[in-house]
């Protein structure tokens, strides 16, 4: 099958479509992975499928809908390393926050140590007057892990 097939299967589910990105994300991926679709080939499925329902539903072009899918499927993977990290590390002491959170959730709590990690990345980034793609190291600060006994653990 492909992803077209996929599209057509999994779009009557997509009610509510476009009122929180990262959800949308998220929705697709379980319905396309409860279709058992090759792993390998689990998130073009799930690319394809966001970007082409985003075209449908918002009638925006597909650069606009492309754009949409980096920053939903980047926050969603956000989340669900920090949700990961908070089932697996809570009990050491260690709780990831967004960062953006850590002012207004820790504001009245107790003293805590802070550690932000500024972890490496490769992005590849479309430069459209070349119409050819680069790479181009970056650094990406995504995970915070305080720990309410004054110390760090990890």
């Amino acid at each position: 099958m492909n992803a077209d097939s996929y599209y057509k299967i999994v779009k009557g589910d997509l009610a509510g479509f476009g009122e929180n990105a990262v959800a949308d994300v998220g929705r697709i991926m379980t319905l396309v992975q409860s279709m058992k679709v090759p792993e390998r080939e689990i998130m073009n499925i799930v690319q394809y499928v966001y970007i082409t329902h985003y075209q449908a539903v918002k009638n925006e072009d597909a650069n606009k809908a492309r754009q949409s899918w980096v920053a939903a499927s980047g926050n969603n993977f956000e989340d669900f390393m920090r949700h990961f990290i908070n089932d697996n590390l809570n009990a050491e002491g260690i709780l990831a926050v967004k960062g953006d959170r850590l002012r207004h959730t820790f504001a009245r709590k107790q003293k805590f140590s802070l550690i932000a990690c500024t972890l490496p990345i490769q992005r590849r980034q479309n430069v459209l007057k070349f119409g050819d793609w680069i790479s181009r190291p970056q650094t990406a600060q995504t995970l915070c892990y305080p720990t309410f006994d004054g110390g760090v653990r990890m």
